[in-house]
Order: structure tokens, then sequence, then C-alpha cells
């Protein structure tokens, strides 16, 4: 598909596949008001981004939101050589997605952070990556960026991440 031209066609091939594997839960890609769940245009450094619009309840759940996100995928990510970065960082921005949708249905305060590399979420993410990555390389290069997020924690933030890590640095 990536060779014939059709972008929309192998992201879609790509979201498909790893919805059949669990690593997706349609539930939560959910969308409600304008904008497509999924967009092919770049994005800044990055192989994909999620952002967020106003959460809205979930039809299944009373009592309950969805966190309502878009996807941008950089068109870059989409060519044969670099499907493997595609799927991590899809797995990197679907996991901000699971966290989203823990704090639109929180009733705790979100503790603010200060700076992308004191983020709790965002070292999850990567944990993340580490966690249901296949290949060795991309281990290494999110366990790099974890380990890089891990220095910037908090004591505070460190703690309900010490196992994880640990397992991740074997």
């Amino acid at each position: 598909l990536i060779d014939a031209g059709d972008q929309a066609g192998a992201l879609r091939v790509v979201v498909e596949a790893m919805t059949s594997r669990g690593q997706l839960d349609p539930r939560l890609l959910r969308t409600s008001g304008e904008g497509e769940l999924w967009q092919i245009r770049n994005v800044a450094g990055f192989a994909a981004e999620a952002t967020f619009k106003s959460a809205f309840a979930d039809p299944d759940t009373p009592g309950r939101k969805l966190p309502n996100p878009r996807f941008t995928i950089s068109a870059g990510a989409l060519r044969a050589n670099n499907l493997d970065d595609l799927y991590t960082s899809i797995l990197h921005e679907y996991r901000h997605v699971e966290q989203e949708s823990e704090h639109v249905n929180s009733t705790e305060q979100r503790e603010q952070t200060f700076g992308y590399g004191a983020d709790p979420d965002e070292f999850d993410a990567y944990l993340s990556e580490i966690e249901f990555s296949y290949r060795r390389e991309h281990m290494k290069t999110a366990a790099l960026q974890a380990g890089v997020h891990w220095e910037f924690l908090s004591e505070t933030n460190r703690a309900a991440f010490k196992s994880r890590w640990a397992a991740a640095q074997k």
C-alpha cells in the first residue's frame, strides 16, 4: 500500500492489526465533534502525536467519560522502512489516550509537572513502549528516553514506577 502511495490505507492496516492484537481499545478511540481520529501530516520531530478535544459521556457506561483523542501521524512515518517506528509511536501515543481516560474519570487533582522531562505521563508512555515493543532497538531507544525522564522525576512520582522501571532495565 505504501509503495502504491496509499498512506491512509497503510495506516488503517497498522491500526487494524494493533486493534486485533488488543493493543488498541476501540472504545477509547471513539470521538465526538469535529476532526478525524487519524490525520496524516507532518509532525515536527515526531512520528505521531495525540491531542484531545473535550471529553464526552461514554454511551456504554453511565457516569464515565471518554478522552476524545485525535492522532496526527507524520507522513514521513508512513514509509516502508519506518513502519516499526510508526508502531512504537502509536503505542506511545495510545498510552497517552489511556492516561487521559484515567485523568478525565478521576476525582483527584492532576499534579502539575514542570517541563517535559519531569512529566510522569511521558515516563509511563516510554515504559509502555519498552513493555510492548518487539524489537530490541526500539526497547533500547525507549529505555534511553525513559532513563532521561527518570532523572527528572520527583521521588513522589518515581515511587509508582519503581518495579516497572527495574523490569525495563533487565
